[in-house]
């Protein structure tokens, strides 16, 4: 795992554990910070969806994303971009 992907794999973590825990009372963080939350929206009611599903699609998204910013990096360096 590279850096860009670890510190955003940590930061859905850490957006997970936040809203698991009880601290975020209005759900206003957890669907501000969590990208499947921004799109299940479009295709099923929000407040049916597992929120375990909900926790395990935001730390992976999370975690794809610095993963593509990884591949990125490493396409720029080698000078493929």
């Amino acid at each position: 795992m590279s850096k860009i992907t670890f510190w955003f794999t940590l930061f859905g973590l850490a957006s997970v554990l936040y809203h698991a825990l009880g601290f975020d009372h209005d759900n206003v963080v957890f669907y501000l910070l969590s990208i499947p939350a921004w799109i299940l929206p479009f295709f099923v009611d929000i407040l049916t969806v597992n929120k375990y599903l909900l926790y395990v699609l935001t730390v992976g998204s999370w975690a794809l994303v610095g993963a593509g910013i990884d591949w990125i990096r490493v396409k720029a360096r080698t000078g493929q971009i």
